[in-house]
């Protein structure tokens, strides 16, 4: 059985990376979360607030445990099936607008800065203050999509890191 880790090894590991961001130049902090137990609420509450009082970024990468712990980051990168699961809800991402409003009312909830939802073949739904749009998917022949969020992520992560727009 897997379980979270405890709020003593939760506060050892805040407190790296407190040093980290204290003694590095940090240009994004990136929460891969596999639901292993290791990210828990309260990590990524302390991780959050330390971040934003030293200007960091923050990119998110979610999965259903934590999905509605993480509030006040910059950017979050759901699939489809997280979004639904994460928040219990059944959706019809092929409507635009039921997909909009669903995004919205919860990047408003979370304050949230950016949501890029993946869509699969569909492309990205990519949700700020100024854009609201999909960008469709390029089509090609691909035998094992694992890792394809990952990657969405560590590029988009990057891009933001640098200053580009969505």
């Amino acid at each position: 059985i897997e379980t979270d880790i405890t709020d003593e090894e939760s506060d050892k590991l805040f407190s790296t990376v407190k040093e980290i961001i204290a003694e590095d130049k940090i240009d994004i902090i990136i929460f891969q979360d596999y639901n292993k137990g290791v990210i828990t609420p309260k990590l990524i509450d302390m991780v959050v607030a330390e971040a934003k009082s030293s200007n960091i970024p923050i990119a998110v990468d979610p999965k259903k445990e934590n999905f509605t712990s993480y509030k006040d980051v910059t950017l979050f990168k759901p699939n489809l099936k997280e979004f639904k699961d994460g928040l219990k809800i059944d959706l019809d991402h092929r409507n635009v607008d039921e997909l909009r409003n669903e995004v919205n009312s919860f990047q408003s909830m979370q304050n949230i800065e950016m949501v890029l939802l993946t869509l699969s073949e569909l492309g990205i739904y990519v949700s700020t203050d100024t854009t609201k749009e999909i960008v469709p998917a390029h089509f090609r022949d691909i035998s094992d999509v694992s890792g394809a969020g990952d990657t969405v992520l560590s590029v988009a992560a990057l891009s933001l890191s640098i200053g580009l727009s969505p």
